[in-house]
């Protein structure tokens, strides 16, 4: 059986291949870096996706300075809830609490189906709701009964 040659593609075909090689590896790079018209550290945000799930990353440039930034206090201003007491002091499930426009706070007890409300010192003002069918009550059950007005 007869040998046959191996022939080797000219030079510049070579160099053609290759350059056509690195173009397309470059590209992959750029594709898969950050973007350089925007580099980090410049307090744009960087806006990527991981798995469909939208991600915005702040440089290290803040928007605030020592003076403005927020703090916590070393002690609470406001301590609402006991573990023994009265009924709107002890909660059994509380569902959440938030500060009102007028600076009230509202405290929603999942368990016993009620709002309750405070002043911005945290003194009780008013209970509201409760287990059962009337118009400021709610059916007990795991389900979200909807929105309710708070007044």
């Amino acid at each position: 059986m007869p040998l046959t040659p191996c022939t080797r593609p000219a030079p510049a075909a070579r160099a053609i291949v290759a350059a056509i090689g690195l173009a397309a590896v470059g590209l992959m790079c750029a594709a898969c870096g950050p973007d350089l018209a925007d580099p980090p550290g410049t307090g744009s945000p960087i806006v990527r996706d991981s798995a469909g799930i939208r991600i915005v990353e702040n440089g290290p440039v803040a928007a605030w300075t020592d003076e403005t930034r927020w703090r916590m206090s070393e002690e609470p201003i406001v301590r609402i809830g006991a573990r023994e007491g009265p009924p709107h002091l002890t909660f059994g499930f509380a569902l959440g609490a938030r500060r009102l426009s007028d600076g009230r706070i509202v405290v929603a007890d999942r368990h016993t189906s009620q709002i309750h409300y405070y002043d911005t010192t945290g003194e009780h003002l008013m209970t509201v709701g409760g287990s059962g069918q009337g118009p400021a009550s709610s059916p007990r059950s795991g389900a979200s009964t909807g929105s309710r007005t708070i007044p």
